[in-house]
């Protein structure tokens, strides 16, 4: 068999339709259920059918805990129609106080509340060490070829962007794996953890030869990615995308590029502010320990007494280690925040994110963005005016067309020219046709604004007193979702200045202003309570 190489810029010549479609287990370095085996994670692959023939190709590598099914009735929010109080009261926690001995436990540390700007001086910013297998990696019995699945034997995998397969007919393998405890895999997941990132950079140590693979997991049959050319990127949106920064967090070798959609960068940002829980919007209880279980999909293929039991040790330390009462920034948070543990040269990144993501809220995507650029790697960060979504769909976009650029530069063929592809890309709000290219967030140009005034008064005499007291505006308690919108009309539209919340106003402009980049919000305030949250929207009316 002669091999061949892809050749950019691709083009989609390969029939999707007779894809070869196959299942492995790759071994990943760690034992996270405590069986004294290496954990396997079931990998699906999909290439085209020419790597029968001897062709190489490049890999477009999605990591998904989703993909296989979550538990939606085992998922119970916290409770959050309460008050605050005790350890939350100004975001004093304990830390890891209460956690249990081991990674991340810290019983002499202080309270930590949101992080510094570089809070790598207090924790450090090597690279965290994953809880490494204590038990045996497997001896292979021999190597054949991976099982090729039938139509009916492939799963529907969730999350996954039909869009893919586009690139199968560019000369693409997709891979696709939905990781630790996930249905048809080992071990337990844990949200944004070293392990985590291990299991999965284990996929890509496989494709560059450095792990092993296995027909199923019982009889020690070796798969190798003979087709496999090394080089991989990884895409995918939400936590699909965290998984990407997650990876070129840890500088895993043969990861040319990511491409985040809308992915977090630092997991306590995401579910945390000043030491208070602040899950998405319309997921008010939600908490990282609810992620774990949501995607404990394993579960699903039985589990006997002790594995139960060991998983449930799992899940407690979990919801030790995140302290939600306490709200402190900590060690455990801090391995889970990619950001200052980014290598020296980190790989290029074309980033994704929607500015009305209240989801993934857009500061994620600028600070990795910002981190990159401190660091000289080439990134594009582009900003949609969508929320919580992929930007395939959106006629006549330009992004499908640079993204595919993207690709064929970093893993086909460094000579395909990408210079066009601006720094920066953000769609108009005016005009969702126009994109305009931007050397930077913000643009170069930005200058301050003047100070906010209100009524007649200059924003530094500016005063005022809120009561909080939800039962006074339209926001049901009973039905917080059918309610939570005429609230935010009521909240911007109404009466400037409803006892429940103060309005201030900047004088009308006078000119056609643009604002870019991140708002700053500072203010002096009291309490008659020992605990309070406040929000600051910034609205244009």
């Amino acid at each position: 068999m002669i091999s061949s190489r892809l050749s950019a810029p691709t083009r989609p010549v390969h029939d999707v339709r007779s894809c070869i479609v196959e299942r492995v287990w790759v071994e990943t370095p760690v034992d996270t259920d405590g069986d004294g085996m290496a954990d396997l994670i079931a990998v699906y692959i999909r290439r085209p059918l020419a790597c029968d023939d001897g062709l190489v190709v490049p890999a477009i590598y999605v990591a998904d805990p989703y993909m296989l099914g979550c538990d939606d009735d085992g998922y119970a929010p916290h409770p959050t129609d309460v008050e605050l109080g005790g350890a939350q009261s100004a975001g004093t926690g304990a830390g890891d106080t209460t956690a249990p001995a081991g990674r991340g436990a810290e019983a002499d540390s202080p309270a930590w509340p949101d992080p510094d700007p570089d809070p790598r001086a207090r924790f450090g910013a090597e690279q965290p060490s994953p809880a490494m297998a204590r038990g045996r990696f497997r001896t292979p019995r021999g190597t054949g070829p991976a099982h090729r699945l039938a139509p009916d034997e492939m799963p529907e995998l969730e999350c996954i962007s039909d869009y893919y397969a586009f690139y199968n007919s560019c000369g693409y393998a997709t891979v696709f794996a939905g990781g630790l405890g996930t249905r048809g895999s080992q071990g337990f997941n844990d949200c944004g953890s070293p392990e985590e990132t291990a299991a999965f950079a284990a996929v890509i140590d496989w494709l560059n030869g450095r792990a092993r693979a296995f027909t199923n997991p019982a009889d020690g049959i070796e798969v190798r990615a003979d087709w496999a050319s090394g080089k991989v990127a990884m895409t995918g949106k939400s936590y699909l995308g965290t998984m990407c920064v997650a990876l070129a967090a840890a500088g895993v070798d043969g990861l040319e590029t990511i491409l985040p959609v809308a992915g977090i960068s630092d997991w306590y940002r995401y579910y945390r502010c000043n030491g208070l829980a602040c899950p998405a919007l319309g997921w008010q209880g939600d908490d990282i320990d609810l992620l774990a279980a949501y995607c404990f999909s394993r579960e699903r293929d039985g589990l006997d007494a002790g594995a139960r039991r060991r998983y449930q040790v799992h899940l407690d330390a979990i919801r030790a280690h995140m302290d939600r009462e306490g709200g402190a920034y900590n060690r455990w948070w801090h391995e889970r925040n990619y950001l200052a543990h980014l290598p020296e040269h980190p790989c290029p990144a074309f980033i994704v994110q929607g500015l009305n993501d209240m989801n993934v809220k857009p500061s994620q995507a600028v600070r990795l963005r910002d981190a990159l650029h401190g660091r000289g790697t080439r990134s594009c960060l582009v900003l949609h005016r969508g929320d919580h979504c992929y930007t395939h769909d959106l006629e006549g976009n330009p992004v499908n067309g640079y993204a595919h650029r993207w690709l064929d530069h970093y893993l086909v063929d460094r000579s395909t020219d990408i210079a066009d592809i601006p720094s920066v890309l953000i769609q108009d709000n005016l005009d969702p046709g126009v994109w305009r290219e931007e050397p930077s967030f913000p643009t170069p140009d930005a200058r301050p604004l003047p100070e906010f005034a209100r009524a007649d008064r200059t924003q530094r005499d500016a005063c005022g007193v809120i009561a909080d007291d939800v039962d006074a505006t339209v926001f049901r308690r009973d039905a917080p979702e059918d309610s939570i919108g005429p609230w935010r009309d009521e909240l911007i539209l109404a009466d400037p200045e409803p006892r429940h919340c103060l309005r201030f106003d900047t004088a009308p402009l006078t000119a056609t202003t643009r604002f870019g980049g991140t708002p700053v919000v500072r203010f002096a305030a009291s309490f008659d309570a020992p605990a309070a949250i406040l929000s600051v929207m910034l609205v244009d009316i």
